[in-house]
């Protein structure tokens, strides 16, 4: 009897070392974030209100490229992908991300299923206006097509590129 409370105890620890990371940008590409994190966590379609996507983060590699980003906005709304990740996961996402030079972790509430969760998401550490995405890395966004909106994903399609 002791090892199965032993394993209760191990199961509901893992299930609280896990997380909600709210993507934007380009991990909204399940692909791109699978070679990041070495796996496709669960994920679900998520909506976060007061915010608007941004291209004002500039890319490291091209002084006129930018990269996804959000500001709060009243009466806007951005669309997204929900993960379920672990600490660990989030450490290698950070790598990625370039925390903190690049980007900073903010804790957010977005609206998923019909019910507010509490999420962690990337908000650039400083911007810059007038930047354009590349095709390239608008693709990555456009990716995510199965958890967005046709509105928001003609939207995003919609976006002039350099």
């Amino acid at each position: 009897m002791p090892k199965l409370a032993a394993l209760d105890g191990i199961a509901n620890r893992k299930m609280t070392d896990k997380k909600h990371y709210f993507a934007y940008g380009s991990n909204m590409n399940p692909e791109r974030l699978r070679k990041r994190i070495g796996y496709l966590p669960p994920s679900r379609k998520a909506l976060l209100q007061e915010y608007a996507l941004l291209f004002n983060k500039n890319s490291y590699k091209n002084p006129t490229e930018g990269f996804a980003n959000i500001v709060q906005q009243p009466n806007s709304q951005v669309e997204g992908i929900l993960y379920e990740v672990t600490d660990k996961d989030i450490a290698k996402l950070d790598q990625f991300e370039g925390v903190p030079t690049h980007y900073n972790h903010q804790p957010i509430k977005v609206e998923c299923e019909g019910k507010i969760t509490n999420a962690l998401t990337y908000i650039a550490a400083t911007i810059k206006e007038g930047l354009k995405p590349s095709p390239d890395y608008l693709n990555h966004l456009l990716a995510g097509k199965a958890y967005l909106s046709e509105a928001y994903y003609q939207q995003l399609a919609n976006t002039t590129c350099l």
